[in-house]
């Protein structure tokens, strides 16, 4: 099925709208449509996305399942807010929330080092 320019640029958008909204990564949505991080930016962008890569990824994104669980956030002991501003810094800088997490972590241990030699 042949989109119009402005369907396919709502799609496009819908596309990386659900993509922040989920924390899902441009790179991970890509391998599960089967194909480069390159095409899919360029989809993003400027070229149209095939029909049957269309209905791929409408069905990932339908069927998509949160993989972090509120009651995680709450064994990890983050109040609700807490947890949300943690997405939302993730999200700010095109990372999950466990690659942000992570990035802290190291950066944390870095600094100790350094005031530890001090």
């Amino acid at each position: 099925m042949i989109m119009s320019e402005n369907d396919m640029e709502d799609f496009r958008e819908e596309v990386k709208l659900w993509l922040r909204k989920n924390n899902v990564r441009r790179s991970d949505i890509a391998s599960r449509v089967g194909i480069t991080l390159k095409t899919f930016n360029r989809w993003m962008s400027d070229k149209p996305i095939p029909s049957l890569k269309r209905e791929l990824l409408r069905e990932l994104m339908e069927n998509h399942e949160d993989e972090e669980p509120e009651d995680l956030w709450a064994f990890l002991g983050f109040t609700p807010e807490q947890a949300k501003d943690l997405r939302d810094r993730a999200n700010r800088n095109g990372l999950t929330p466990g690659e942000y997490c992570e990035r802290l972590i190291n950066d944390y241990e870095i600094i100790r080092r350094v005031v530890r030699n001090i």
